[in-house]
Order: C-alpha cells, then structure tokens, then sequence
C-alpha cells in the first residue's frame, strides 16, 4: 500500500484522510512516529490504481476522482472478511489497466503516431 503523504499534525492527517474518503479513495492511516517526532502518520491508499487520483485530490479538493470506489460496500466487504477479495480484485483490475494503457502506449509508438 502506498504512502502519499505523511502528518505530524493529526487533525491535518485525519482531514485528508476524511477527503479521500468521501471522494471514493480508501485511505488508511500508518503509525509513523519516531523519536523525534513521535506523533507522525503516514496517509496510505489501499489501491494502488487510486495512488495518482489520490495525490491530486490532496493537491485540489475539487479533482474528479476517475476510481472512485463505493465506500459502503468496501467496508461491508471488509466487514464481512471479503476485504482481501475485494484489495486483490481492485489491485488486479488496476494492474490490468496499467497493462493496457502499456500496450496500447507500444501500439501507438510502433505505428508512428506518436
């Protein structure tokens, strides 16, 4: 699970947690304290596919999320114990869309086109 921001300010923390939130983007937030600054989080997002729809919704509230996931039925699944097939199928279907995008970025060059 990536890391896309890190807190020493919780409130600040818990913020953009609540904004990945809403905005269909699981987030979850990682003990990161250390001696120096013991109150540190680190703000992860579970789907790796979400990382860039992520980052720029920190970087503007007002970013259309293109991912976004149904927050009820996410933790009704991560509730229920089939969160680990709902993490693998997203990070699957992430996977293949990256692939995809690959290919088709090949495709594209090998014909000249770009």
């Amino acid at each position: 699970m990536p890391t896309i921001a890190s807190y020493s300010d919780k409130a600040k923390a818990l913020e953009a947690f609540n904004l990945l939130e809403v905005n269909g983007i699981p987030p979850y937030l990682k003990n990161a304290g250390t001696w120096s600054d013991p109150e540190r989080v680190e703000l992860v997002v579970i789907f790796p596919g979400q990382v860039d729809d992520a980052i720029r919704l920190l970087e503007d509230p007002d970013h259309e999320v293109l991912n976004r996931i149904d927050m009820d039925v996410f933790y009704e699944a991560e509730a229920s114990g089939d969160g680990l097939k709902l993490i693998s199928k997203y990070v699957l279907y992430s996977a293949l869309v990256v692939v995809s995008l690959l290919v088709l970025a090949y495709i594209l060059v090998e014909a000249g086109l770009i």
